[in-house]
């Protein structure tokens, strides 16, 4: 929208350089506008403006495909050598002290049977750093008494129950 001066109208400045826009110097409203140029403030300039701004944006954001869909798949169960547990894994090790190498268990995986594995009865200590707390259980199928391995915890097992694991949940 575009306001101009009414016909007779004295000119009182155009906004540009001298004493500045007319409804601040003369006191007249912004609907009596006596400026031949669009206000700053109009539907028109700021449909303009935000025009701009999407065209620009849509030059400078490039379009990525849509991410993929999680992966359904429980996530796999890994041997480790060493003392080189995975990041963000439950993890039970062969010998005490967090070494001789193991297995490394994600959150939300389950092994009914160690033996599986070639762990059943081996485990001397573990490590957990899911971010959930984990059990392991003396005998397979998640039966026996269940002993809690918090999250954030490094245990060496005691002697009574040095390798005596076989089935974890986490």
């Amino acid at each position: 929208m575009i306001v101009t001066r009414p016909a007779g109208a004295a000119a009182r400045g155009n906004g540009r350089g001298g004493r500045g826009p007319p409804w601040l110097t003369a006191g007249v409203p912004p609907a009596t506008l006596d400026t031949p140029y669009p206000s700053p403030f109009s539907l028109e300039v700021s449909v303009r403006r935000l025009t701009v701004l999407a065209a620009a944006l849509s030059i400078a954001t490039p379009i990525a495909p849509a991410a993929a869909a999680p992966d359904p798949a429980p996530r796999a169960i890994v041997s480790f050598p060493g003392s080189d547990c995975p990041t963000q894994s439950l993890c039970l090790y062969r010998d005490a002290n967090y070494t001789g190498g193991g297995i490394a268990l994600q959150g939300g995986n389950s092994i009914s049977n160690l033996g599986d594995y070639g762990f059943n009865d081996v485990m001397s200590s573990w490590s957990n750093d899911t971010f959930r707390y984990c059990m392991w259980f003396p005998h397979i199928g998640m039966t026996g008494e269940g002993h809690r391995m918090n999250n954030t915890y490094r245990i060496n097992l005691p002697a009574n129950e040095n390798d005596t694991a076989s089935s974890v949940r986490c």
